[in-house]
């Protein structure tokens, strides 16, 4: 369907329930289930290219670089600062979120159905080594799963770590906070951040603390916190280092009807309650509260090009980068 000057795809299951997505920034924009909305999106192209990050994939490299440098085999690059506090975020601007990709395959089954769309980001884009050329491929199936792969090459040694940048609301009312919600991590530690959210390099046990979302729990937890590393930025936005990848997260609606649980092959999740002040912000019309959404950013920890231990995120000539994150919703009565 057409969607401004770019396109947009609904994968349907047998059931009726369905995503939609678009190739601008390969982003998802509706998934409904049980006729409810389960995702943050709007209805045309111009909200998006007024705030790209929504739903969109998030890259090269997501979260931020300090002071935009890094040392990739050896050599030094500056890339993009584009933030005011003086990093580069989400891989500088405009990102992976605010291109058009081509579509290159549409494909449908009996098990599923998926749409794939590519971008090759041309050597030196924002100060990254390498022409990289991104596969995005989104799939739908019976089970209600909406899953992202990311596959990427390229040219040179450089940095890649993307991401997709969905934010969920399983009540499918963005005037109703996601703190009302059950969330589950499963993460034993969580970055410690800078004040400026930059990873200070150190790592945090989240035993004992309101970062433990090891059992599901109320994230109202959050909201009544009074630690200084929650409160600093006024609810989650860290990177959360998996130990069962198979059961990444999972989010319960308030009315206990809908369950989400994300299933990954990354090594962390930064978990995101959108901290949000009175912006105005609208989706489909309504006006959004503060912490409207959550999001499960699954990715190499940010971080990562300067710590060792958070993870591996240089892209090698030669090789083949291949992530997938699988989204499954299950309706409940």
């Amino acid at each position: 369907m057409p969607f401004g000057d770019a396109s947009l795809y609904r994968l349907t299951n047998s059931a009726g329930n369905y995503v939609e997505l678009s190739n601008f920034g390969a982003r998802i924009v509706s998934f409904v289930v049980g006729g409810r909305q389960m995702v943050l999106g709007f209805d045309n192209l111009a909200d998006y290219q007024q705030t790209p990050h929504i739903g969109a994939t998030i890259g090269r490299v997501a979260g931020r670089i300090q002071e935009g440098r890094a040392t990739i085999t050896g050599l030094s690059y500056q890339f993009a600062v584009n933030h005011p506090a003086g990093y580069t975020l989400h891989g500088g601007n405009p990102g992976f979120d605010e291109r058009y990709f081509e579509t290159v395959v549409l494909t449908e089954s009996v098990a599923a159905c998926q749409v794939t769309f590519r971008y090759v980001s041309p050597a030196l884009e924002h100060g990254f080594p390498g022409e990289v050329t991104l596969d995005v491929t989104h799939r739908f199936d019976e089970d209600n799963c909406w899953t992202v792969l990311f596959d990427a090459t390229s040219t040179a040694d450089t940095l890649f770590n993307p991401t997709n940048h969905v934010y969920f609301n399983l009540t499918g009312d963005v005037g109703q906070s996601v703190f009302d919600h059950i969330l589950q991590v499963s993460a034993d530690e969580v970055a410690v951040l800078a004040s400026n959210g930059l990873p200070t390099g150190q790592k945090q046990s989240v035993a004992g603390s309101d970062f433990d979302f090891r059992q599901p729990l109320g994230l109202s937890q959050i909201a009544q916190s009074q630690m200084a590393a929650i409160r600093q930025f006024d609810g989650l936005d860290h990177p959360f280092f998996l130990t069962d990848s198979s059961n990444a997260g999972r989010l319960i609606s308030p009315d206990g009807r809908f369950e989400l649980v994300v299933q990954t092959n990354q090594t962390a999740v930064v978990v995101f309650t959108m901290n949000f002040g009175a912006t105005g912000l609208k989706f489909r019309g309504k006006e959004m509260v503060k912490h409207a959404g959550i999001t499960f950013e699954t990715q190499s920890a940010p971080g990562s090009e300067r710590f060792a231990d958070f993870g591996q995120i240089v892209l090698k000539k030669g090789d083949t980068y291949h992530a997938e994150t699988a989204y499954q919703v299950t309706q409940k009565g």
